[in-house]
């Protein structure tokens, strides 16, 4: 998301679109890409995007796309931190998955942890990278140069999304459960808690942090909860979700079924 406007991956299209909030006509910023999946927006305003179908991690700046990193097996979420583009490569078998980055203006690609179960989840600190994997049904952290993981097991079943308050010192991730709901959680940047924050509607992924609540998606739901523990509150119903994101007034979802872009209002603090 940048200043007023929403970056969309159209997969199927292999297009990148710029939504203007205000009204006015999309702009299509590149297209012809092989499945794009994930967006990362720098700070320099280039766009950082996986591509699914060829594999590759590419860089578009001023309608230019040029490729960072090929031969992925399955790029995933891709974050931008400082100087590199950090992404997940979920494999295609358990135990093949990878944490990578590249630096934003070209060079080697760099592996920052291997052998991952099913990685899906990832979030960004200045020291270190979160990741969930959903093979080991863990969540780890790895020092943001690389190196030896450490894990907590999620004992709600397989987590997927996860989101860093460094300054507040804490984590917090989504576990879709084994029947009938899911759970959201919380640790400490070390990992050495394990708490639930509160019950959730069945299939939860994606998450965001606000002032004050947990934000997330469901299989059906955009919900939220207080981040200091309790019950949620359904924010938009029957919603088939694939991403969202928020700012000052509202919450922003892409509907994969319709292909739409749809908002609601941001909820109070």
């Amino acid at each position: 998301m940048g200043e007023r406007v929403i970056y969309v991956a159209e997969q199927g299209g292999g297009r990148i679109l710029e939504v203007a909030l205000d009204g006015s006509a999309d702009r299509e910023i590149a297209s012809g890409l092989g499945g794009p999946y994930a967006i990362a927006v720098a700070a320099s305003g280039d766009l950082i995007v996986t591509l699914r179908d060829t594999g590759a991690v590419v860089r578009i700046r001023d309608g230019v796309v040029t490729e960072l990193a090929s031969g992925q097996a399955r790029p995933g979420r891709i974050v931008v931190a400082g100087i590199f583009a950090y992404w997940i490569d979920e494999g295609v078998a358990d135990g093949d998955g990878a944490l990578r980055r590249v630096a934003i203006e070209g060079g080697a690609v760099e592996d920052l942890a291997t052998a991952l179960a099913a990685p899906r989840g990832l979030a960004i600190t200045s020291t270190r990278c979160y990741v969930t994997e959903t093979g080991a049904q863990q969540l780890g952290w790895v020092p943001i140069e690389g190196g030896t993981i450490t894990g907590l097991v999620d004992g709600d079943g397989t987590p997927l999304g996860v989101a860093v308050d460094e300054a507040a010192g804490q984590v917090y991730w989504t576990a879709p459960g084994r029947r009938g709901g899911g759970w959201l959680r919380r640790t400490d940047l070390d990992l050495t808690t394990n708490v639930r924050v509160s019950f959730s509607p069945p299939g939860p992924s994606v998450i965001l942090l606000d002032v004050d609540s947990v934000l997330w998606s469901t299989s059906q739901t955009l919900s939220s909860a207080p981040r200091a523990g309790g019950a949620y509150e359904d924010l938009a119903i029957e919603a088939a979700v694939c991403d969202f994101a928020v700012d000052a007034s509202a919450l922003y979802w892409t509907d994969p079924q319709t292909g739409r872009l749809l908002s609601t209002p941001r909820p109070a603090s």
